[in-house]
């Protein structure tokens, strides 16, 4: 999937790198 969605998922999951 796309950059922008790995990053939204990320900062969702993780919180906030």
């Amino acid at each position: 999937f796309c950059t922008l969605a790995a990053a939204y998922i990320g900062e969702s999951m993780e919180g906030h790198h």
